[in-house]
């Protein structure tokens, strides 16, 4: 029912020298997600997780959300479409974790209507701290062209 999450020696030596570069990487992320906020801002039918005041972000990843009704497509073809153009995307939270035959089997009245509605909606899209204005353009411009919003 749990997860043996076990580090190895070799991944903790990476993660140690990793931690002085900590504050740069989430600052970059962050920066990023500004980023995409405001040239995604404008887009119908695409939300995105709120952050409460105060409270930072690693932003592991960066999920939004596609109204299927307001965007005219759904995720999945949101996805494929991003995909053929060569962006990896990813469905991370698809399918919930109560969907999962494990849970299905021991907790078979588990009914989340409100999480299916958000996972069957939800697309990571690329987050990495290398990554250039000029791919998230790129990134931006294709969910516009694709949601037939036209890239700016």
């Amino acid at each position: 029912m749990g997860l043996n999450g076990k580090m190895s020696e070799f991944s903790a030596i990476l993660c140690i020298r990793g931690i002085a570069q900590l504050e740069q990487e989430i600052s970059r992320r962050n920066e990023l997600v500004r980023t995409y906020r405001d040239q995604l801002a404008g887009v119908r039918g695409i939300g995105f997780q709120r952050i409460a005041e105060g409270d930072l972000s690693t932003y592991k990843d960066f999920t939004i959300l596609v109204d299927p009704a307001v965007a005219r497509k759904d995720r999945d073809s949101l996805a494929e479409e991003l995909r053929s153009r060569g962006i990896e995307v990813g469905k991370y939270f698809s399918p919930p974790i109560h969907k999962l035959k494990f849970f299905r089997d021991h907790f078979p009245y588990l009914m989340l209507p409100n999480t299916d509605t958000v996972a069957s909606r939800v697309l990571s899209l690329p987050m990495y701290s290398g990554l250039s204005s000029e791919h998230l353009r790129f990134v931006v411009d294709s969910i516009k062209d694709a949601l037939g919003q036209g890239a700016s």
